[in-house]
């Protein structure tokens, strides 16, 4: 009989420590697991904040930012003021946004036409940045609405957006014409001896020319060494 009562008060010692045993692992394991779905809850939230800023980048917000920023540099490393090389490539910017010419195309004309020289007057009267004559100055004019005065062409941000829509404008002048591919070629030729060049030498395929591949030549530079597009 106390054989029978220890063997049973055994039996139930083992039970208890087996059920506490079970309790703490069970304990631990619950610990471990919502450990483990904190930390997938954490990473599931950073992964979200990561998709959604570059989302936002390629949505356009920080890649504006990015290009607006590279764009700055590269006016104020020309000799620009801190708030007008922040203005001019917040034109160079508004240009790709509107008409779609990448920044690199602008500046790399930019470079070409007056060395970003404001106050730039060449033999033919063309002014500032882009060199823009005052009769085609004239005409740009009435795309923005503005009152029109030859010495507007001086300021650089108007200067930036008459000479961006003006590429637009040619571009869309040869679409369906020439090749995609050779549509900046036949715009820049354009833009430097006159649309009514290149209308009349189309047919017989004259579309690139010295100034169009200087200007790509640069564009590509600026591409590569300042991470433009």
């Amino acid at each position: 009989m106390e054989f029978s009562k220890n063997k049973y008060g055994f039996i139930i010692v083992c039970i208890l420590c087996f059920c506490f045993g079970f309790f703490i692992h069970y304990t631990t394991f619950c610990a471990s697991l919502k450990r483990e779905v904190s930390d997938l809850n954490e990473m599931a939230i950073q992964n979200a904040v990561s998709i959604n800023s570059i989302k936002e980048f390629y949505d356009g917000t920080g890649l504006k930012a990015y290009i607006s920023e590279r764009v700055a540099n590269i006016f104020h490393k020309k000799g620009f003021s801190l708030p007008d090389s922040v203005s001019s490539a917040a034109s160079v910017v508004d240009v790709w946004s509107r008409y779609n010419v990448e920044p690199s195309i602008s500046i790399a004309v930019i470079d070409v036409e007056s060395g970003f020289d404001t106050q730039a007057v060449s033999s033919r009267g063309a002014l500032g940045l882009m060199q823009i004559i005052p009769s085609t100055g004239r005409f740009l004019s009435r795309e923005y609405g503005d009152e029109w005065n030859e010495n507007i062409l001086c300021v650089p941000e108007k200067n930036i957006m008459y000479g961006g829509y003006y590429i637009y404008h040619l571009k869309k002048d040869f679409e369906g014409r020439i090749n995609n591919s050779k549509l900046y070629h036949a715009a820049l030729t354009a833009y430097n001896m006159g649309p009514g060049y290149v209308h009349a030498n189309l047919e017989d395929g004259v579309i690139e020319s010295d100034y169009s591949r200087n200007v790509l030549n640069r564009a590509k530079y600026y591409i590569t060494k300042h991470g433009l597009i």
